[in-house]
């Protein structure tokens, strides 16, 4: 069925990405690289699942990496988006959008006031 789904994308000029739930079931462990790292856009996985080694696995093969969250086993709040994100997290799979999108939005501005106060120090410091 997904490559009958790529096909009728290709012919119709339109995009569907594929994103691969593992652990759903937390007794079963997430497949060999080879396999999680290359189907698809990417992949959904169990927050206790995710790795750096993960992240870096897919991302390395140009697929995202996206989290989805088992209230017994993390509290979902800022502090976990922020986690989440730092370690390179593409995505939530969340009961709380509008928190993880506030936080999102957050973290993007510091990063982007700390790279451009980053920059404009490494100016003054070459052009003095």
């Amino acid at each position: 069925m997904l490559d009958e789904l790529d096909v009728l994308c290709k012919n119709n000029d339109d995009s569907v990405e594929i994103i691969y739930l593992y652990n759903f079931h937390e007794h079963i462990e997430l497949p060999d690289p080879s396999i999680y790292a290359t189907k698809g856009a990417g992949i959904n996985i169990s927050a206790s699942k995710l790795t750096n080694e993960v992240i870096r696995n897919c991302h390395a093969n140009g697929k995202k990496v996206g989290v989805w969250v088992d209230a017994a086993t993390f509290k979902e709040d800022a502090t976990f988006y922020r986690r989440m994100m730092n370690m390179g997290v593409d995505f939530f799979c969340t009961d709380y959008p509008l928190a993880a999108m506030e936080t999102r939005s957050q973290w993007l501005e510091e990063r982007t006031v700390h790279s451009f106060s980053t920059q404009s120090s490494a100016v003054s410091a070459t052009s003095q």
